[in-house]
């Protein structure tokens, strides 16, 4: 007896590597997406680049011809953003990092400052 336990394909992407290559598509990856948006699956990119917020990362995209909404990515910056927020919301931070990563800790009421900070990251 098989029993359904309401599990759905769904899909974490990689985007360095997988999907692109430098600035270049790698072959096959806008014919996977294409298919993923047609069978509806849930799919969502990650990457460990904090330089980019999901907006700049879905225009990157979009110029080199994959149609994907900002709401799509993962990246890093937000992991850090959500874990300091869980840790001690309203904290405040040194950062030595790009403008995605500072964005996006200023987008959580993360406080950055070179004095006294909560957190170096």
């Amino acid at each position: 007896m098989k029993v359904d336990r309401g599990y759905q394909k769904s899909f974490l992407i990689d985007i360095d590597g997988v999907i692109v290559r430098g600035s270049s598509l790698i072959s096959g990856a806008k014919d996977f997406i294409d298919k993923l948006k047609k069978g509806n699956y849930p799919f969502l990119f990650l990457t460990n680049n904090s330089y980019y917020t999901p907006k700049e990362l879905s225009e990157r995209f979009f110029a080199l011809g994959l149609d994907v909404d900002e709401d799509r990515f993962y990246t890093s910056a937000m992991a850090t953003a959500s874990f300091l927020v869980y840790q001690k919301p309203g904290c405040s931070a040194y950062v030595i990092g790009g403008k995605g990563l500072i964005q996006e800790l200023e987008r959580n009421g993360i406080v950055i400052t070179y004095k006294n900070p909560d957190y170096v990251i």
